[in-house]
């Protein structure tokens, strides 16, 4: 099949599934838009929610796993059940003889737009051994090695005031008063604060690089 699936029985259906496809970034650039409009086609299904934010658990840290990483004590059933949905239209599909052949043609989509740059674990399940992170596609590239990524990327400055306007300093802005107290002039100021920054963080890091040796 298209659409990675293995069998089981601990689960609901006998069987568990990860996409086919990952629409992996980026915020603000119409990912939502992209996902619905995939959800119409007769040939692709979708896990039960657009994010499941299984490879980014540490944006909320309420349920996510200590430190945020991914580790030994995370189970991949955790993700795979938010795919029930469709392994149960698999078995559907495949339980009968006219049917069969579409089984084979369904695409499973999947939506978190963080997963593209999202730092999801440490070298080792982040017991401490010195090493960079690893990024949610280079898992991707073990856990569904045929897998699709697909990125979707906007203008940045409209990227960037789109997302001024949708996130908070605690989160997603959900009051109109949060909303009210943004503006142009404090867009600006916080590009140019963030801009600063950034460009401390190369010069730092590039002269640490520069002093390593080959």
């Amino acid at each position: 099949m298209t659409t990675p699936c293995w069998p089981s029985p601990s689960a609901h259906h006998g069987l568990e599934c990860l996409p086919s496809a990952f629409i992996i970034g980026f915020p603000k650039c119409a990912t939502s838009d992209l996902w619905e409009r995939l959800k119409r086609h007769p040939e692709v299904l979708t896990s039960s929610s657009k994010e499941t934010r299984f490879l980014t658990q540490g944006e909320f840290s309420s349920v996510s796993p200590k430190e945020g990483w991914l580790g030994r004590h995370t189970a991949l059933r955790a993700w795979t059940i938010q795919f029930d949905g469709v392994a149960g239209h698999l078995v559907s599909l495949m339980n009968n003889s006219e049917t069969r052949a579409a089984a084979n043609r369904m695409v499973t989509v999947e939506a978190t737009p963080l997963t593209a740059w999202w730092s999801s674990q440490r070298p080792d399940q982040g017991l401490g051994l010195a090493g960079p992170d690893v990024f949610p596609p280079r898992l991707l590239q073990h856990l569904v090695p045929k897998a699709k990524l697909i990125a979707v990327v906007g203008e940045p400055g409209n990227r960037m005031y789109s997302d001024y306007f949708f996130l908070s300093s605690t989160g997603v802005t959900e009051s109109s008063t949060e909303a009210a107290a943004k503006n142009p002039s404090h867009f600006h100021d916080l590009v140019e604060s963030q801009a600063t920054l950034f460009t401390q963080c190369l010069r730092k890091h590039i002269a640490e690089l520069s002093q390593q040796p080959p």
